[in-house]
């Protein structure tokens, strides 16, 4: 997510397993208690584990922000409102590092009349947005990236692995197979684009050359979002 691996913990015990091997996070993101005893041993466990090497990011109740800033906030810290949807927590932390000056990948990649929408994990093609899981949505980022590019198998399991899928030959063709199917991405698709397997190697995503006009593609029903007009994008 931003371009980060996000590593979730529920203990702060889980939170110090993760310290050696992961070395200093970015910033590290608190969901603050109701109760002050319970946030000054919260604040306090972190600060010991961390140290101040790692910005906090104080998810908070209205009422609390005011005393976390005083009491708890160091001077790289942030206290900011308790998001209710994944969205807002997405823009609170791009807002975050963007503040700091971190780079943070762009909310949308396109590709002709693709673009993917990095914080829903769709991608919109001509007006149709279609669901894509995490993995399938990393995966899809990193063909169009690198497009006409082999990519190897090796490199792929491992986007998956850093999505929380487990690794594996079959894990990384299913999820592709899934991808091809819920994109078109097939020889015969009026966009040029195939996603195609390349012996001894990996996949690769090419560019072979439109067919026909945007309107007569087709996508799976069950994996739509929305429907609009194809829209206007230049190439």
């Amino acid at each position: 997510m931003l371009g980060y691996t996000p590593v979730a913990f529920a203990h702060v015990d889980e939170l110090i397993s993760q310290v050696a091997p992961s070395g200093n996070f970015e910033a590290l993101l608190l969901s603050i208690p109701s109760a002050p005893d319970d946030v000054q041993k919260l604040v306090g466990q972190v600060r010991e584990t961390l140290r101040y090497h790692t910005p906090l990011i104080m998810s908070a109740r209205k009422r609390q922000i005011r005393g976390l800033s005083l009491l708890h906030a160091g001077p790289d810290d942030a206290v900011l409102p308790e998001p209710s949807t994944f969205e807002e927590m997405y823009f609170m932390l791009e807002f975050f590092l963007r503040q700091r000056n971190r780079p943070v990948v762009p909310r949308s990649l396109d590709w002709q009349e693709f673009s993917l929408l990095s914080p829903f994990d769709m991608v919109d093609v001509a007006g149709t947005e279609i669901r894509l899981t995490p993995i399938e949505f990393d995966l899809a980022a990193e063909f169009f990236r690198h497009m006409n590019r082999p990519l190897d198998r090796e490199h792929l399991e491992m986007i998956g692995w850093q999505s929380g899928v487990a690794a594996g030959s079959r894990t990384l063709d299913a999820n592709v197979s899934k991808l091809r199917r819920k994109l078109g991405l097939y020889v015969d698709q009026p966009h040029g684009l195939s996603l195609h397997a390349v012996w001894g190697m990996g996949y690769q995503l090419s560019q072979l050359g439109k067919r026909e006009a945007p309107g007569t593609w087709t996508f799976p029903a069950d994996f739509r979002v929305a429907s609009a007009a194809p829209s206007q994008l230049s190439t």
